[in-house]
């Protein structure tokens, strides 16, 4: 072993490894961390009475898709004051597109159909203080707007404030468990 090998010794080249490799994997992971964020996060739902059946997600901001297809799920912007109340510092919220522009919306005897299928009850008339028939309309879907509806009875969605318009959406969502 001679002690001339110096700068060539198998440490000294693990060590000028490390010192360049550490930071620049560091460099590279933060730099691909924040552009995927700046695209994506994850998203839970905690609440105990979901709207829909899942609660993690996937959250895509814009833009994603080209195309609004139904069953797609979108997060949007609400400035909807029961929302306001019971979600204090919720800003954006995330529901199933149940119809697209042209689709015939109807709520008849407190009963909410989509293209004349049924869809589902209104189950919230007693918890907004609303009397029978108070949501009961029919109305085609406007161009750039969509119908939005959650999987749960009990979901605040479109049977009782309408559309939202496609400058609400913020993202699209994927469920991931």
């Amino acid at each position: 072993m001679s002690p001339a090998r110096g700068w060539r010794g198998p440490r000294v080249r693990i060590a000028l490894f490390a010192l360049v490799f550490v930071p620049s994997a560091w460099l590279g992971a933060h730099t691909l961390q924040a552009a995927w964020s700046a695209q994506y996060r994850i998203g839970l739902d905690m609440q105990r009475v979901a709207c829909l059946p899942w609660q993690g997600y996937l959250i895509a901001r814009q833009p994603y898709k080209p195309t609004v297809e139904r069953g797609d799920i979108l997060m949007f912007r609400t400035d909807l004051a029961l929302f306001r109340r019971q979600f204090p510092g919720v800003d954006a919220i995330a529901k199933l597109v149940a119809g697209l522009p042209g689709d015939r919306i109807e709520v008849r005897d407190n009963q909410l159909f989509i293209n004349g299928v049924y869809w589902d009850r209104l189950w919230l008339l007693g918890f907004l203080e609303a009397d029978d028939g108070a949501f009961d309309r029919a109305f085609v879907v406007p161009e750039g707007h969509y119908f939005l509806a959650g999987t749960a009875p009990g979901s605040y969605d479109g049977r009782y404030w309408g559309t939202i318009t496609a400058e609400q959406v913020t993202g699209y969502v994927r469920p991931l468990w």
